[in-house]
This record gives C-alpha cells, structure tokens and sequence, in this order.
C-alpha cells in the first residue's frame, strides 16, 4: 500500500520508450519519402538530389536516425538484462519489469526527443 505512484510512473517511463520507438519507425519512412522525392524532383535539368545540400540534408536525416535506432535498440537490451536479472533474484514478472523500467527512465526519456 503506498506504492501507486511507482506504477503510474513507470507506465508512464515504457511510454516514453515506445513513443520514442514509434517515432524513429515514422522517420524511417519519412526520410524514404524524402530521397524519392529529391530524385522526382527535377530543378535547373536535374533531379534535387544531385544537390550537394539536399545530399547532405538526407544524409543528416538518415544518420539522427540510425543514432535513434541505436539507442532504442541498447536500451531496449539494458532494459531486458536488468528484467531477467530480477527475476533471477526472485522478483515476480511485473516487479522485475517495473525495476527495469525505473532504472532506465532517463533513457526512455531521451528516447522520446531524439
């Protein structure tokens, strides 16, 4: 009793963890979008994405993404580390999940605005 708070705050940490998850998922479709555009795109005789700015917008694109992704991707395998290594110590399947999701809060946090 007196431990509400600990749930509502950790529901609220996996959140953060999927919306940064689904957001990276969204970009990676929106930087396809963006490269198909760049060669349909024709200016001056030439496609945009012959470019060397539109070149370099796409590449910093893809790149914040791949940086996402990693981080989603080891702090997903942290998260399921210190799951496994709770309940190894004998805690049950949600109180292993909730220790591993407030252990990894600031991570999932970060998640969410890369």
């Amino acid at each position: 009793i007196g431990k509400g708070h600990l749930i509502a705050f950790n529901a609220l940490n996996i959140g953060r963890f999927k919306l940064g998850v689904m957001c990276i998922g969204g970009n990676k479709e929106v930087v396809n979008m963006a490269t198909r555009y760049a060669n349909e795109r024709i200016q001056f005789g030439k496609p945009i994405g012959s470019f060397g700015a539109i070149q370099y917008k796409l590449a910093e694109m893809a790149l914040r993404n791949f940086a996402a992704e990693s981080a989603a991707y080891r702090t997903s395998q942290l998260m399921q580390d210190k799951k496994i290594s709770a309940e190894a110590e004998g805690k049950t399947f949600g109180q292993a999940t909730l220790e591993a999701a407030e252990e990894y809060a600031i991570e999932c946090s970060i998640l969410k605005v890369l």
